[in-house]
């Protein structure tokens, strides 16, 4: 597995109490599930290639994510709130049968905090995100797996994101 990811960030200044945060980022994931099983030859040796349980999957995601933020600052308070959407394409290629699955989807990253400073030690502060994860190329292999006998898991190439609330 690999992995690039970059940021962007531009702050504006709107008024003395309050700004605009501006973000852009780009994300690339490319992995590889390569899983080879055998089965026990006349010899005795394991050389026969299980195409049932075998599979060489490879995928590539890449990510472009835009987002604003709004920063209000006065006194003891201080509030944040704004969005990220990303734009993500998704492809899986099944290097055995060279199919391919492909899927684009569009992710929203909502967050909010808000901070009351009673003093210069003492302060409250409630934070919101919601964020959306990606299922993994585990998950999605359409090919079973024997690493377990007694639970024999089918992935799901049709499986969407999740949403994640954290508060």
């Amino acid at each position: 597995s690999s992995r690039f990811s970059s940021n962007f960030t531009y702050t504006e200044p709107i008024s003395k109490y309050l700004s605009l945060v501006l973000n852009y980022g780009l994300n690339i994931h490319n992995s590889r599930a390569d899983r080879k099983s055998f089965n026990q030859s006349p010899a005795g040796e394991y050389l026969l290639l299980d195409s049932l349980y075998s599979n060489d999957f490879l995928l590539d995601q890449l990510s472009n994510q835009g987002g604003a933020v709004f920063n209000y600052n006065k006194g003891k308070t201080n509030i944040n709130f704004g969005t990220k959407l990303s734009s993500v394409r998704f492809e899986q290629i099944n290097a055995f049968t060279d199919s391919k699955y492909k899927r684009n989807f569009l992710n929203w990253n909502p967050q909010a905090s808000y901070q009351y400073k009673f003093s210069q030690q003492r302060s409250i502060r409630i934070n919101y995100n919601g964020s959306t994860s990606q299922p993994s190329i585990n998950q999605l292999q359409p090919l079973r797996v024997n690493t377990d006998p007694l639970n024999i898991v089918l992935g799901n190439p049709d499986l969407k994101p999740s949403f994640n609330n954290r508060i």
